[in-house]
């Protein structure tokens, strides 16, 4: 509701601006701003499911979970958080397989959480 108010008020925005406009509206009310920002809204909310369930049947929450195991370490992390980290020690660790990059992972957090 906020944004489609923004969206109306703000004389500097126009309906090109808008991603989420149809291509049928032709003026700016408060009424095609609120549909477009419903639709904005209901994409982020189906991208954010759809990761939510990408990340709970990832390979690298598998490993994460298993180096836990391994290291005998527990953590208060989200399943999200774990994803992320693994994505983060992705991009310093390249040609390691998922399993030694959570090993490291885990052991660099159990180090930093301590």
């Amino acid at each position: 509701m906020t944004q489609a108010w923004s969206w109306f008020k703000n004389e500097d925005v126009v309906l090109a601006d808008i991603e989420w406009v149809s291509y049928e509206d032709n003026e700016k009310t408060f009424g095609v701003c609120l549909k477009a920002a419903w639709a904005k809204a209901k994409e982020y909310a189906e991208e954010e499911e759809d990761f939510v369930k990408a990340v709970a049947s990832s390979e690298e929450l598998k490993a994460w979970n298993w180096a836990e195991r391994k290291l005998n370490v527990k953590s208060d992390l989200t399943d999200e958080a774990k994803y992320n980290d693994m994505l983060n020690i992705d991009k310093e660790s390249f040609g390691l397989s998922v399993w030694q990059k959570a090993i490291k992972a885990v052991s660099l957090y159990s180090r930093t959480a301590a």
